[in-house]
């Protein structure tokens, strides 16, 4: 990737300013994905612990 625009000797490429902006916004959205993934996983961890216990003490579970 260029970091120097071939056409200006004295300016940043485009492309490669897109390209950090790109790689920034990627790393944040792994960030978010990564934490909201571990909540997700967590609150269907107590919903299955829930409908367990709401199964095993007879309780129909809603739909």
């Amino acid at each position: 990737m260029m970091k120097e625009c071939p056409f200006h000797s004295r300016s940043k490429c485009e492309i490669w300013v897109d390209y950090q902006v790109a790689c920034a916004t990627l790393q944040e959205a792994e960030e978010l994905c990564s934490s909201n993934w571990k909540k997700i996983s967590y609150l269907l961890d107590r919903v299955n612990l829930l409908e367990a216990l709401l199964t095993e003490a007879g309780i129909a579970i809603p739909e």
